[in-house]
């Protein structure tokens, strides 16, 4: 994914306009509620999305993988979430395979793709 389509992608999500200032994106929130409020995204971060797409393939229409990696999105299912993952994640090694497993809050980078998969989905223009 290019930074121009994430850019597009970020701005229909949060219903923004983008303006580059050279060093970061600016997203100007156009919703009455958040009364002028600003999203800021460094140039770098940006790029760093971008290297982390462009070293994934997609697996089964929802995971990104690459030789090292698996990433998918999950839903807790139980009545009483047992932890809550923004912040903390739980690892997993099992020695004798040599994998290891966490369970965490999404990337950047999948969640930017997720939401171009959303926006394509959704996008009448698309269907035509």
């Amino acid at each position: 994914m290019e930074k121009e389509r994430i850019v597009e992608v970020l701005s229909e999500f949060c219903r923004a306009s983008a303006e580059a200032d050279g060093e970061n994106y600016v997203f100007s929130l156009q919703s009455p509620r958040m009364n002028g409020s600003k999203l800021i995204l460094p140039v770098a971060a940006l790029e760093e999305i971008v290297q982390a797409l462009g070293a994934l393939e997609i697996h089964e229409e929802t995971a990104l993988v690459s030789p090292k990696t698996y990433e998918v999105a999950v839903r807790e299912e139980s009545v009483a979430p047992f932890r809550r993952l923004r912040e903390d994640k739980i690892e997993v090694s099992n020695h004798e395979s040599g994998l290891s497993y966490e369970l965490s809050a999404a990337s950047d980078a999948y969640l930017v793709w997720m939401l171009g998969q959303m926006k394509d989905r959704l996008d009448p223009r698309d269907s035509e």
